[in-house]
């Protein structure tokens, strides 16, 4: 059953533990809400770390590849590339060294292209990675490999999502990826649907949603994502009866 809701609905769909990180950042940037969490995206480690050459800078484009890293038993200590500060963050709080292309996939190209490293690069990252990162540092002359440490099947959303979903007070939806994008798109919808998408991609593929209002990062920025976010909550009110 829902109850009644002195706040507006904030609907996470990211793997539990980087939503409730989510949500916790958006309350200290002072959004009030009423928080659902129910994942559409699972996270399944592989069975073992690949062998990885000693030498190799390692390559990561998310945060879930870092904990799975780490969860699968790689150690700390190496050296390599992180896209965002998000995923920076994460894995030099488990002791890896990453710089930070603060960025997207084509931020982090540029940046391996100019500081032009001799060793080999090793791109771990999710079974669902776009952009096809390896082939194209591999391209740029970069001797580089790449391993899926992690599945993510599809998750159906949770019954209390549901049913808010189809409700009528109003429901904020940061969506991070277009695949999410896509499959949230597969959910009918009738509560006023406040969207914010991490990019111009994400927003593509939201855009067959029933949305009532939907703000885009300007970059796949955590930094510049909240705020919109936030924005959002705030404003919620105006569409509730």
């Amino acid at each position: 059953m829902i109850l009644a809701k002195s706040h507006p609905i904030l609907l996470l769909t990211r793997p539990e533990r980087a939503s409730l990180d989510t949500a916790q950042a958006l309350r200290q940037m002072g959004a009030r809400f009423d928080l659902i969490v129910s994942p559409l995206i699972g996270i399944e480690y592989v069975a073992a770390l690949p062998a990885i050459p000693d030498d190799a800078l390692l390559v990561f484009t998310s945060a879930n590849g870092v904990r799975a890293y780490q969860a699968l038993g790689g150690p700390p200590g190496r050296k390599g590339f992180a896209v965002g500060a998000t995923t920076a963050e994460t894995a030099n709080a488990m002791g890896l060294d990453l710089i930070c292309a603060d960025g997207n996939a084509q931020d982090l190209i540029a940046l391996i292209t100019a500081i032009a490293p001799n060793q080999p690069l090793v791109h771990l990252h999710g079974e669902h990675s776009r952009g096809d990162l390896a082939n194209r540092l591999r391209q740029k002359g970069f001797a580089t490999g790449a391993h899926v440490l992690y599945h993510q099947p599809q998750v159906p959303f949770s019954d209390r999502a549901a049913q808010a979903l189809m409700g009528s007070d109003p429901i904020i939806a940061p969506i991070y990826s277009p695949r999410t994008a896509r499959i949230f798109a597969q959910h009918p919808v009738k509560a006023p649907l406040l969207v914010a998408a991490l990019s111009e991609a994400v927003a593509k593929q939201a855009r067959a949603l029933h949305i009532t209002e939907l703000r885009i990062a300007p970059r796949p920025d955590r930094d510049l994502f909240l705020p919109l976010v936030v924005d959002l909550v705030k404003g919620a009110e105006r569409y509730t009866d």
